[in-house]
C-alpha cells in the first residue's frame, strides 16, 4: 500500500490525497486551508494513520481519519517562531 499526500502541491481549492491499497485507488479530498509556514504535517499524518490502524480501522478508513486529523490541526494552528504549530487539542 502507498499513500501520496497532496497538501504541498500548489494551486486548486482542494487538497487531494491518494491511497493505493494494492487493489484499488482511493481519493480523499478536503478544502485547501490558507496555512502558513507549517511544519510536521507528514509526521502527524503518519502517526494518526498508525494509531487508527492499531485501533483496527481499515486502511481506507484510517487514511481518511488521518487526513481529518491533520486538517483539524491545521485549522487550529497558531504561530510559534517562524512556523505555525499544529494544534491537535
Amino acid at each position: 500500500a502507498c499513500v501520496v499526500k497532496g497538501g504541498h502541491l500548489k494551486g486548486g481549492a482542494n487538497v487531494l490525497d491518494v491511497l493505493w491499497d494494492g487493489a484499488r485507488l482511493h481519493q480523499f479530498r478536503h478544502p485547501r486551508l490558507a496555512a502558513h509556514e507549517t511544519h510536521g504535517t507528514g509526521c502527524t499524518f503518519s502517526a494518526a494513520l498508525t494509531a487508527s490502524l492499531a485501533r483496527g480501522q481499515s486502511l481506507s478508513r484510517a487514511t481518511a481519519s488521518a487526513q481529518a486529523t491533520v486538517y483539524a490541526a491545521l485549522r487550529r494552528a497558531r504561530p510559534a517562531g517562524s512556523h505555525w504549530q499544529l494544534n491537535l487539542i
